[in-house]
């Protein structure tokens, strides 16, 4: 029973570091959608700038 009670509930020190992998997680997934935000929205200005020059 202490097996199936320490595996279901977990160890402090083991739900800590998952939660922190979780958190390393998310914030890796963030910094890249941002990135990749930042590249779209240079590319999107350099269309505006394209198009722009080209009515005059």
């Amino acid at each position: 029973m202490y097996t199936w009670v320490k595996k279901f509930r977990g160890e402090p020190e083991v739900v800590a570091a998952q939660a922190f992998k979780s958190e390393d997680h998310k914030l890796k997934e963030l910094q890249k959608q941002i990135r990749d935000l930042q590249e779209e929205n240079e590319i999107l200005k350099k269309a505006m700038h394209f198009f722009a020059k080209d009515r005059r």
